[in-house]
């Protein structure tokens, strides 16, 4: 089943990460740069040692430019192997690092905008003209607005998980008030499923020193898989 934030992706006009991803085929493990580049070193030693040894053997400089020439066509087809699957490589992290670039820019602009009118329909002063059904659709619209909002902010931490940048801001959280946000965003898909979700927590459950932002993907992939 295709990930509900795959297709919210491709509805806005953009490819999935895993459509993006399967664009480019991943290199077979005799097409990997490091398996390349040892085989290449290994050539390398055997042309050198085996042209002591033929030389040794043989008079005939003609065995002993042929034997030398071999090994070094060979060298030379290993490394225009390596040379072109660093350029595979190469091109596949450019295509994300254009995806991540179009995912801000055109997501963040008109997700912005629905966010201020949601914020201005919110006010006491135009709540008063809403009846409870449409303050709680309005209330759901900003919330998926707000996860949708997060959803462009994951897309820009792949380059800084890439770089080993990624960041932890931990701080005491309420895990039930967290999971039961998370439930109510999603009811909605539930709902279309005929699925019903609840939170059911027995004990009074501590603050936890963590990540709301990460511990809340966690909860959420969870969550939009079972559903």
């Amino acid at each position: 089943m295709p990930d509900e934030k795959n297709l919210k992706i491709e509805e806005a006009g953009l490819p999935s990460p895993d459509r993006l991803s399967s664009e480019v085929d991943k290199p077979k493990f005799w097409e990997n740069p490091s398996f390349l580049f040892v085989c290449m070193g290994i050539l390398t030693m055997t042309a050198m040692i085996g042209t002591y040894f033929v030389a040794q053997e043989y008079n005939d400089p003609i065995i002993v430019i042929g034997s030398v020439s071999l090994v070094a066509g060979i060298t030379i087809l290993v490394g225009g192997m390596a040379i072109k699957t660093v350029e595979q490589l190469s091109a596949a992290n450019q295509m994300k690092t254009e995806f991540v670039s179009i995912a801000s820019h055109q997501l963040r602009t008109p997700l912005s905008i629905i966010k201020w009118y949601t914020e201005f329909l919110s006010k006491p002063e135009k709540q008063a003209n809403l009846t409870a059904e449409q303050i709680s659709h309005l209330r759901i619209i900003s919330d998926s607005n707000q996860r949708m909002i997060r959803l462009v902010n994951d897309l820009l931490d792949i380059s800084r998980v890439e770089s080993g940048r990624i960041q932890i801001h931990p701080e005491k959280t309420n895990l039930v008030e967290l999971t039961g946000n998370i439930i109510r965003e999603n009811q909605p898909l539930a709902d279309k499923k005929n699925i019903k979700v609840s939170l059911r927590n027995e004990s009074e459950v501590p603050l936890l020193f963590v990540d709301p932002k990460r511990i809340s993907m966690v909860i959420e992939n969870l969550l939009t898989n079972a559903v």
